[in-house]
C-alpha cells in the first residue's frame, strides 16, 4: 500500500522557514522536529526568502515613491 501525502499547513510551513533563516540549527534538525524531508525545507526556504525581498523591495518602491511625489 503506497503512503498517503501529508500536507503542511501554512502555519507549520511559516514556523519551519523562519527557524531555516535563521539558521542557529541545521535543515537536518529542523527536519526531523518537524518530520520533513530537509530538501522540502530547503525549496521552502528558497520560497520564503524570495517573498521576503520582494517585500521589502516593494515597500522600498514605495517610500521612495512617495518621499519623490511630495517634492514635486
Amino acid at each position: 500500500m503506497s503512503k498517503v501525502r501529508r500536507k503542511l499547513d501554512t502555519a507549520l510551513k511559516v514556523q519551519v522557514v523562519l527557524e531555516a533563516i535563521r539558521g542557529k540549527r541545521t535543515i537536518t534538525e529542523i527536519a526531523s522536529e518537524y518530520g520533513v524531508h530537509p530538501n522540502e525545507i530547503t525549496a521552502l526556504r528558497k520560497i520564503g526568502q524570495f517573498e521576503m525581498e520582494r517585500d521589502w523591495l516593494q515597500k522600498k518602491l514605495n517610500s521612495f515613491q512617495l518621499k519623490r511625489g511630495k517634492g514635486l
